[in-house]
């Protein structure tokens, strides 16, 4: 959130007590923690059994780290906006250091508590290679506050320069969403290509509500189309957080939809990472549908065709969120061109 100037910058804290000070630096440096080590646990629950198994786990490492470094730029974003209050340098180089610190307890305690390990057996599991970047990660993650903090207060120099008129093209990030958007492409053209084989296609399994349909779809395809279609999914699962991601940053850091209603933009924000948890919650069900026969659970294969359903609806009512948005801008345009 960006305040007008008082004393040297537009951000301060001068008029808070120390206790209140100390408060919101925890605050910030728990809101970063507990956002970041979200990501990394999902992350985390999909590449350990679904990644590793294919490519080891130093390949598996490596290709995570780009996607933390997404969510860390992301997280460090918000948790500025949010604690904006807080100015100083060194104040979001202590929510950064404080965060580092909770992070790595908890990355201790889940290895060695809930997985029985001692820290000798931990630190002596982890790769060197990816082991090394994941270090050099967490250094960008204690720096990554204050990098934002700098980021923001040049923004907010610019847009009081330009009197707001290019502010968005100021905060948006566009790395990411050429980074989360050509992701998106390119997982969906390679992964539509690499189930082109099936028949049925994966839509109509997708879309089986009963296990009598479902596993009529399974019959019809050989042993080596079910393993193809087994194999894409921990892939599927990088697509629907490239998507999820795109369209978060697509309707927040661009004015797509600035020409909707408040509600509709605001809620244009979640429909893609919602239809990514449901397009999460129908893979996993499916990695264990395929599995082997359970054709006594029907509530399951109604809650993954449900899941499938929801997804493309999201996905269709986003679709024709940015094409009304597109046309509304297209009609603004036209209109100032004509007065003009």
């Amino acid at each position: 959130m960006l305040m007008p100037p008082s004393g040297r910058s537009g951000m301060s804290v001068v008029a808070d007590s120390p206790s209140t000070g100390r408060r919101s630096l925890l605050v910030a440096a728990t809101t970063y923690f507990g956002l970041v080590f979200a990501v990394g646990f999902v992350l985390g629950a999909i590449r350990v059994p679904f990644i590793v198994p294919l490519i080891g786990v130093r390949v598996a490492e490596l290709a995570e780290m780009p996607l933390m470094f997404v969510a860390v730029y992301l997280a460090a974003g918000y948790v500025v906006r949010q604690h904006g209050r807080l100015d100083a340098s060194r104040h979001w180089w202590t929510v950064g250091l404080t965060a580092l610190g909770m992070l790595v307890l908890a990355e201790l305690l889940l290895a060695v508590v809930l997985a029985d390990r001692s820290l000798g057996e931990y630190l002596a599991s982890r790769d060197p290679v990816s082991g090394a970047v994941y270090l050099a990660m967490l250094l960008v993650f204690a720096a990554m506050p204050r990098w934002r903090l700098r980021r923001t207060n040049l923004a907010a120099t610019y847009v009081r320069e330009t009197d707001g008129r290019r502010a968005a093209e100021v905060l948006l990030p566009t790395w990411a969403l050429l980074a989360t958007g050509g992701a998106t492409v390119a997982l969906f053209v390679g992964l539509a290509w690499y189930l082109a084989p099936l028949n049925p296609g994966v839509l109509a399994l997708q879309l089986a509500f009963t296990p009598r349909t479902f596993g009529t779809i399974i019959h019809l395809w050989s042993p080596e189309h079910l393993a193809r279609y087994r194999s894409h999914l921990p892939f599927d699962c990088l697509l629907l957080l490239a998507y999820g991601g795109f369209g978060y940053l697509l309707s927040t850091r661009t004015r797509l939809l600035a020409g909707l209603h408040r509600s509709l933009r605001e809620g244009a924000a979640w429909i893609l990472p919602l239809a990514a948890a449901c397009d999460l919650l129908e893979n996993g069900l499916h990695w264990w549908l395929t599995g082997a026969p359970r054709f006594g659970v029907p509530v399951v294969y109604a809650v993954a065709a449900t899941g499938a359903s929801v997804k493309w609806a999201l996905l269709l009512a986003f679709g024709a969120l940015c094409l009304r948005g597109a046309l509304n801008g297209t009609a603004r345009s036209v209109e100032r061109v004509e007065r003009g």
